[in-house]
């Protein structure tokens, strides 16, 4: 009986501890944006390195989550290309992204997070880089729950407070946008064209608006 009761104890405690993962009440909020003037859609059109399945973003030795970039110090790094497109669905913007996994994520609080650093250039204007971080727990919340069924219409508003409280959104400049600040928003969706990717939109918001 005795040996029952321990069982049961330890069932329960890992019961409660699955529901509260899964159900954070401290997880951190992403910061969501609007589709105004400055939104875009984006696709990945190359990618090469971790995908940042749940298992490659919780850091589990052997598992990367995708291609390998063929070296252990970049193995939770990945590098892509994107197409911007505005409203209308017209490319108007391609864009360069080197991601991470951040070593200062913590799953009981809610925060498994990816550093980014974006470079987005309009032909015959400019370009900016971009700074960011990215809280990815919801995305591997609703994999762990897909055994229950898939998340239809799923969309992730990801992008998060630092944990080390470094600076975050436009950092600079170049062509007719030398000096630019401000910030930016991101979601994810599902790449229906590409299981296991994602798509998104990204809103720039700068001090003129």
């Amino acid at each position: 009986m005795k040996r029952l009761v321990i069982i049961s104890g330890l069932l329960s405690g890992a019961f409660v501890t699955l529901v509260f993962l899964l159900n954070n009440p401290v997880s951190s909020a992403g910061l969501s944006g609007a589709a105004g003037k400055n939104a875009y859609y984006w696709n990945v059109l190359e990618f090469a390195g971790n995908n940042f399945s749940p298992a490659g973003l919780l850091g589990l030795r052997g598992d990367t989550g995708g291609s390998s970039l063929g070296a252990e110090e970049v193995a939770l790094a990945n590098a892509s290309i994107l197409l911007l497109q505005d409203s209308s669905g017209q490319p108007v913007a391609i864009a360069t992204r080197l991601s991470s996994v951040s070593k200062g994520g913590d799953i009981f609080s809610g925060n498994v997070g990816t550093e980014t650093y974006t470079n987005i250039f309009w032909p015959n204007r400019g370009s900016v880089f971009m700074q960011g971080y990215e809280n990815r727990w919801p995305l591997i919340r609703d994999d762990l729950l897909s055994v229950f069924g898939p998340s239809e219409d799923a969309e992730y508003a990801v992008s998060a407070a630092a944990n080390d409280r470094a600076e975050t959104g436009i950092v600079g400049g170049s062509g007719q946008l030398v000096g630019v600040g401000g910030s930016y928003s991101e979601t994810l969706r599902p790449d229906p064209d590409k299981p296991g990717h994602y798509a998104g939109m990204i809103s720039l918001i700068t001090p003129t608006e």
